[in-house]
């Protein structure tokens, strides 16, 4: 019984740190400036959204590198108008990912593109959908303060894109 519990409870904290940001990432701030290092094994993408939350970050540009694993990738098929998704499972550079971060349904809305390096030197790349840091992520984020990124739905691409007439 206590076994049981004592596992509950470490689960619990686990959920607890990464959920409130605490455990995921350091960062510096500089001015308009944040430098940002995520930890291994925590969602890329999710843990930018829970850090660009806590600072009301609305328009913002990303940039980074690290090294990432089980990468969720998609290529945007413009006839069909739908992404088209593809698993990575093996480990990967991350040797470029840009991108911006806005606010979609008042919440934040990170649009990443990446490009990635196998252990044959081969590159690939593209809309990031989701990535688990495997070993780093050092990401740049710029803001803007004096306007927002918002998105809207885009009926002749269904896509959420910038709509700056909001």
């Amino acid at each position: 019984m206590f076994r049981i519990l004592n596992l509950h409870f470490c689960l619990l904290t686990f959920v607890f740190f990464q959920a409130k940001g605490d455990a995921m990432y350091e960062f510096k701030q500089e001015g308009s400036d944040y430098y940002v290092s995520i930890k291994p094994d925590v969602f890329l993408l999710e843990t930018l959204k829970i850090f660009a939350k806590d600072r009301g970050i609305w328009a913002a540009s990303l940039s980074g590198l690290g090294f990432l694993k089980n990468q969720d990738l998609a290529f945007y098929d413009i006839v069909q108008k739908k992404y088209l998704i593809k698993h990575f499972s093996d480990p990967a550079e991350l040797l470029s990912l840009n991108g911006n971060i806005g606010i979609l349904d008042e919440k934040p809305f990170i649009h990443a593109h990446v490009v990635l390096g196998n252990r044959n030197y081969e590159t690939f790349g593209g809309h990031l959908i989701e990535a688990e840091v495997a070993a780093a992520a050092e990401i740049h984020i710029h803001t803007f303060k004096d306007i927002t990124f918002f998105r809207k739905l885009n009926c002749n691409f269904n896509l959420n894109m910038l709509d700056f007439k909001i």
